[in-house]
């Protein structure tokens, strides 16, 4: 047990090492720091800002919302946001955040659509997110037996590099970029529950949880293959989210070790083959609360995304890791 602990350790360091040259290809100095002046946010549920039409508005964003009145931050985005001192007031005249990301249409392939949406402008920092939706949405194909284990795994390492050059493309528009990979869903409660009776071939529940490790590996290695580097100052970030929900900080947080394969509200999304989000029920701090008060000890708000508090986590690490020596 011992030995098989240690090799994972082993191969989670030499991971983020891996991250960490290609995020660190910048300045050795912070003489000429770039500071943004505003945030155009692209991606999937995990950047979902929410619809601003709504009562309270933006309260169905993939986590556990505000009721009216409520100021808790409770998106990456806006955390990274306000680590800045931008204006979180999306609904602004011209709002320092631009959220471009749907609820339902935030696949990879959707990405470049949703960011073309914004003319760019001096001051600009593209933030991108990708990959939770397409391992979801194939994950969903390979337990409903519409797609096999291999045909899934293919299918988004094609996802991965995809986002890649995408990203590139968008250095003509975007002098800097920050990107988020995926995050690993094997010890999810979505992983750990999700009825497999109609995968064809069948699938048993540890195979499934592998495959959801297996796909998130995939998908930020295809990411980071070949990417090249940038000059000092500008060109594309990565920040490790992956090892980020894998690390012991978690605890530092007030996530507990409980928490770490709990939901608190019912799932975002109704599982139906593509999990496309069409249907699904938004979830307040007061029906958390119902289900358990200290829903903020956990890491997954429903079955599969970030409870406020990893949002903030991971909002407020990503601004550290751009303010160093890895950012510009």
């Amino acid at each position: 047990m011992g030995k098989k602990i240690w090799c994972q350790w082993a191969q989670r360091v030499s991971l983020a090492t891996a991250f960490t040259l290609l995020a660190a290809c910048g300045s050795s100095s912070k003489y000429d720091e770039f500071i943004p002046t505003r945030i155009i946010s692209a991606g999937d549920q995990l950047s979902y800002l929410g619809n601003g039409t709504l009562t309270p508005a933006y309260s169905d964003r993939f986590t556990v919302n505000n009721l009216a009145g409520g100021t808790t931050t409770n998106n990456w985005v806006l955390q990274l946001a306000a680590s800045y001192g931008l204006s979180t007031d999306l609904s602004a005249a011209n709002p320092a955040v631009v959220g471009t990301a749907d609820p339902v249409s935030n696949k990879v392939s959707n990405l470049e659509a949703r960011i073309a949406t914004v003319t760019p402008r001096s001051g600009d920092m593209l933030v991108v997110n990708g990959g939770m939706a397409d391992i979801i949405a194939l994950a969903e194909a390979v337990a409903t037996g519409a797609k096999t284990s291999a045909q899934a795994l293919s299918e988004i390492a094609t996802a991965g590099s995809d986002l890649q050059a995408i990203l590139l493309r968008q250095l003509s528009h975007y002098k800097n970029i920050l990107v988020i990979n995926a995050y690993d869903l094997k010890e999810s409660p979505y992983a750990r529950t999700r009825d497999l009776t109609a995968a064809s071939p069948a699938i048993s529940q540890s195979s499934f949880q592998q495959l959801l490790h297996d796909m998130t590996r995939a998908f930020n290695t295809a990411l980071i293959r070949n990417a090249g580097t940038f000059t000092s100052g500008s060109g594309i970030r990565l920040f490790d989210a992956e090892t980020l929900f894998l690390n012991a900080n978690l605890y530092n947080v007030g996530i507990t070790a409980s928490g770490l394969s709990t939901g608190t509200c019912a799932s975002f999304a109704t599982s139906t083959g593509t999990d496309n989000n069409s249907s699904r029920v938004a979830c307040t701090t007061s029906a958390a609360a119902l289900v358990n008060t200290s829903y903020d000890t956990n890491l997954y708000a429903d079955t599969k995304f970030p409870t406020p508090a990893a949002h903030r986590f991971l909002g407020s690490q990503a601004y550290a890791f751009l303010r160093s020596v890895k950012g510009w």
